[in-house]
């Protein structure tokens, strides 16, 4: 299991996707808190029973949440949680996927997250599935096909 391997080799720094801290949960594995330095999430949706998870049993100097995809080369936002944030990432549910990355811009088109930058990817090979790639402004965006609302300015997206 992950926290054996994180004890065992005294990781400070660990990125996974949620349901891996979802597998540690469902174990009971934990027995004494882990400590660590940093501890990165993405890859799919954060949600805020994990996340209340990882508060409870882990010990943790910065926890982030950084969302993106293959086609994106493969993060465009990034949220750090604070403290502040806890009630309304548990009115909401989820950790929010936060502030784009520098350059990058976004776009929300009947509540799908469309994001433009110079880390989207060209297409695919053979052009199939182009179609998830338009212009809006004479610059190209890639379609997530990730519903997606503004909560608030900041950091909520």
């Amino acid at each position: 299991m992950p926290l054996e391997l994180i004890r065992s080799n005294k990781v400070n720094c660990f990125i996974t996707v949620p349901s891996t801290i979802n597998r540690i949960l469902i174990s009971k594995q934990i027995t004494k808190k882990i400590n660590l330095k940093i501890l990165i999430c993405c890859g799919e949706p954060f949600y805020f029973k994990i996340l209340d998870y990882i508060l409870k049993n882990l010990k943790i100097k910065s926890l982030f949440n950084c969302y993106g995809s293959t086609e994106l080369s493969p993060w465009s936002h990034i949220y750090e949680y604070k403290k502040k944030d806890y009630q309304v990432i548990r009115d909401n549910g989820l950790v929010p996927i936060g502030q784009p990355y520098h350059l990058i811009k976004t776009l929300i088109k009947n509540d799908e997250l469309l994001i433009s930058g110079p880390n989207v990817v060209n297409g695919y090979l053979d052009n199939k599935n182009n179609e998830k790639f338009v212009k809006i402004s004479n610059k190209k965006y890639y379609k997530t096909n990730d519903i997606c609302k503004v909560k608030s300015k900041n950091p909520f997206i």
